[in-house]
């Protein structure tokens, strides 16, 4: 099983999840709360507040799921009114026509069988603007001291 891990950037500050303190903490504590899983099956939400499944169904994929209940989150992001975690999960599980990320409409957490589901979870894992730029700096910081060394060993034959 892959480790359970992901990224942040400063993106996040420009979201419009940063302007809503509320939905902000509860997906931030999801998002850590999470373990990645394989959807192999089209999963079909369920509401936040009831046990009805909605229309929204999630495509076999690559998630997080956070294996716990709404009230679990909710407290775990330091909310003390459950009732405003609850809406906050709503609001995250819903349709927001102003997200930068198209994907699932802007939805970024939803209900499903036993817990649930980081939608833009791997998104997030595999987001690394620097990788490469860091590994060229590490490359070549060793191949200066490579050099410097052999500079130095050839000094010392003279």
């Amino acid at each position: 099983m892959p480790v359970p891990y992901v990224k942040i950037d400063c993106g996040i500050l420009n979201s419009t999840l940063w302007v809503d303190r509320d939905a902000r903490e509860v997906f931030l504590t999801a998002l850590l709360m999470a373990e990645p899983i394989l959807l192999e099956e089209p999963t079909p939400e369920i509401a936040t507040r009831a046990l009805d499944h909605t229309d929204f169904v999630v495509p076999p994929g690559l998630y997080g799921k956070v294996p716990a209940a709404s009230v679990g989150i909710i407290s775990r992001a330091g909310i003390q009114d459950i009732e405003v975690g609850m809406a906050a999960l709503e609001r995250l599980a819903t349709p927001e026509p102003e997200s930068r990320s198209p994907e699932w409409e802007g939805r970024r957490l939803v209900r499903v069988d036993g817990g649930f589901i980081v939608l833009n979870f791997e998104k997030y894992r595999q987001k690394d603007h620097t990788g490469a730029a860091r590994a060229k700096r590490y490359r070549d910081k060793k191949r200066d001291e490579g050099l410097a060394r052999q500079a130095e060993l050839d000094e010392r034959e003279y």
